[in-house]
């Protein structure tokens, strides 16, 4: 499976790149989600 997932590659530098994941087992829990967000750490 394929996703697209923000990733910090050095300190104030987020690239948005495509990652592989491994399909999910029958040991793996899979969370359907409508949103996220990002936080800043400024909260």
């Amino acid at each position: 499976m394929n996703t697209l997932a923000v990733v910090l590659e050095r300190p104030e530098h987020l690239v948005l790149s495509r990652l592989n994941l491994d399909d999910a087992t029958e040991d793996d829990v899979v969370v359907d989600i409508e949103w996220s967000g990002i936080s800043t750490g400024t909260e």
